[in-house]
C-alpha cells in the first residue's frame, strides 16, 4: 500500500511504498510506460528512503498529471504483486 500526505506547499509529493520495494528498479519499469519519478535514495545522505518516490506536480497540466498517475499506479500494482 502506498502512503502520502498532501503537501502544504512546494512542488513535490513524497510517496512511501512498502519497505521491500526498491524504487530504483520500479523507476526502470515506470520509464517503459512513459512515466518517471525520482527515487528517494537520491535525497538521503544515509542512502535511506529506498522505498520512497518523489513526484513533481509543478510543470504539468492537470490532465497530464492524471494520466501519469494512472500509468504509475498500474506500474506499482504490477510490481508489488
Amino acid at each position: 500500500m502506498a502512503k502520502f500526505k498532501i503537501p502544504k506547499g512546494g512542488y513535490f509529493i513524497w510517496v512511501k511504498l512498502p519497505d521491500n520495494v526498491d524504487t530504483q528498479s520500479l523507476r526502470q519499469a515506470a520509464q517503459k510506460q512513459n512515466v518517471d519519478f525520482n527515487h528517494g535514495a537520491l535525497f538521503s545522505h544515509k542512502k535511506g528512503l529506498k522505498n520512497y518516490i518523489r513526484l513533481s506536480f509543478a510543470f504539468y497540466d492537470e490532465d497530464v498529471l492524471a494520466k501519469g498517475a494512472r500509468r504509475l499506479g498500474k506500474v506499482i500494482l504490477e510490481n508489488l504483486s
